[in-house]
């Protein structure tokens, strides 16, 4: 493979015209880019060219995000750029790797040239134009014919050798430029250009002290000079010239495209026997330490064709004492539960299991945002198994989703950040709700939400507070205005937000004979109707 890199000693700018690649940024006019050398650009600001589309897709799966396309998907990382070219190809850089795709092949190929691509990872993404992939960084741009990179494909993955021309499309041999001295240091020295003003850090060299007035002759970039002149001395070298052709060792990764979804998200239909198994979920949710309740549950979703019931039968066998009891050990059993969970490790964090199987779970803050992979997990018997799901620092709407899915029929405990949630609860029929936390009674639709019949169940309530405002809060829990606390006894708890939990007991105690309370807890203090 060869490359041109053309080097500027300095950022420039692409933009891509009908006439060329234009760069932009450096003295002068636009000028065009080709095979390393510049040329004037044939019209001055001339209009861009829009870039290319392709036909894949880009959707977030937590900790990273995937690439899809007619014919495979892969893994990237997230919030990574794309390019595209020929409605066929894409690419991204990532660190010193270039990783592409091809819409007609289940195929990734990776190419990693150390040292070629160093810095162009901060800078913007790549950009497809007239047969050439342009890479620029904060020193030069680097071109690569699009036509090497698509024959990759046909390769196989080991050591690749990557020649590289390195061209000086600003290099002035002849030019000679005063200078002032401003500072020596040991090993550098700092310099102001007369001509136009630029400060920049060179070399130290012998009987250079501040103040001089210096030349510094043949520019092979901005600010790389090959030598420089002092009053009373011989020229000497302050840059050896570089060489203008290297070779770099790379390494090509042809690979078959791995979807991360692949073997995570069953679509099958719903048993004919669903309702027998939301019966079961609700009584096991209902009365944990059954057993023979679980194991019936697990025999009916064999029954119903579910490919995990299996695993099921091997975690729920043998004693079981807390999270980590079962008949495996170390690995072994974490990575059943895993197999076991399905696409729901991908959204699950903090699980406690109880019985051999998840029991209470936090939503994890990776959850995918992929609409297609959410609605086959909203989808799955497995929620049913969930006692408690707390939303922690995950996706509001994907919980949502979760905690109103109709297979999350066993949910006992949950929290209501939000109206969205509320809503989903209320439209999932969430009638067994005993416990909510996290509740935010901020607007009337939350309010007026919590009144639903849906919560008549809901017997512990926690939300947080603060002690400037408790008083008002109280007050809010005494006119009951919506009629929420007056339709079922309640047992409230108040945390203080900024840990001043004791601030709250005296304003409690004040209004506990007006609270339409069955019980309220703060901190240690619980008060309860006789």
């Amino acid at each position: 493979m060869r490359v041109t890199r053309a080097n500027f000693g300095t950022g420039a700018y692409l933009r891509a015209t009908a006439d060329g690649m234009v760069l932009w940024g450096l003295s002068g006019d636009d000028r065009i880019l080709e095979n390393g050398v510049l040329r004037p650009a044939k019209e001055k600001w001339a209009a861009e060219v829009p870039r290319e589309t392709g036909p894949f897709a880009v959707s977030d799966f937590g900790a990273i995000d995937r690439l899809s396309w007619a014919t495979g998907a892969c893994t990237v990382r997230q919030n990574s750029k794309f390019c595209y070219w020929g409605q066929r190809y894409v690419c991204s850089l990532y660190e010193e790797t270039l990783l592409l795709a091809d819409a007609t092949r289940s195929l990734v190929v990776r190419l990693t040239v150390p040292g070629l691509l160093k810095e162009a990872r901060y800078t913007p993404d790549p950009r497809p134009h007239v047969g050439v992939l342009w890479i620029a960084d904060n020193h030069a741009v680097t071109c690569i014919d699009l036509a090497q990179l698509e024959v990759l494909f046909d390769r196989t993955s080991g050591p690749i050798m990557v020649d590289i021309h390195e061209a000086y499309p600003m290099h002035r041999p002849n030019r000679i430029e005063s200078a002032d001295i401003l500072e020596v240091a040991t090993k550098a020295m700092t310099i102001r250009i007369l001509d136009d003003m630029r400060i920049i850090a060179i070399p130290r060299v012998e009987g250079a002290v501040a103040g001089m007035r210096i030349h510094l002759c043949d520019e092979l970039a901005a600010g790389l000079f090959h030598a420089i002149e002092l009053p009373g001395h011989p020229r000497q070298i302050l840059n050896e010239k570089p060489v203008t052709e290297r070779s770099l060792r790379a390494q090509l990764v042809v690979e078959p495209a791995v979807d991360p979804i692949a073997g995570l998200v069953m679509t099958a239909e719903a048993p004919s026997r669903q309702g027998d198994l939301d019966r079961l979920f609700n009584a096991l949710a209902d009365d944990p330490e059954d057993a023979a309740t679980r194991e019936i549950l697990i025999d009916l979703l064999e029954d119903s064709g579910e490919p995990y019931a299996t695993l099921l039968h091997e975690l729920v066998a043998g004693p079981f004492s807390g999270p980590f009891s079962g008949p495996f050990s170390g690995n072994d059993r974490e990575a059943k539960r895993i197999e076991a969970l399905g696409a729901l490790t991908n959204y699950l964090t903090k699980i406690e299991y109880h019985g051999g199987l998840w029991a209470s779970a936090w939503l994890s803050k990776n959850a995918p945002l992929d609409s297609t992979i959410g609605d086959a997990v909203a989808a799955d018997q497995r929620l049913g198994f969930l006692h408690t799901l707390r939303i922690g620092e995950g996706p509001y709407a994907i919980y949502a989703k979760l905690v109103g899915s109709s297979r999350a029929v066993g949910l006992r405990h949950v929290d209501v950040p939000n109206g969205q949630v509320l809503a989903a609860l209320i439209a999932g029929k969430r009638t067994s709700l005993t416990q909510l936390s996290n509740v935010k009674f901020a607007t009337r639709a939350v309010i007026d939400g919590l009144a639903d019949p849906t919560f008549d169940r809901v017997v512990q309530l926690h939300t947080e507070t603060r002690a400037a405002f408790v008083a008002k809060q109280l007050e809010f829990f005494i006119r009951d205005e919506a009629g929420f606390f007056a339709r079922a006894p309640r047992h409230l708890i108040l945390t203080e937000r900024d840990g001043f939990g004791d601030h709250l007991v005296q304003p409690v105690h004040d209004a506990w004979s007006k609270l339409p309370l069955a019980a309220i807890t703060v901190g240690e203090l619980t008060l309860t109707r006789r």
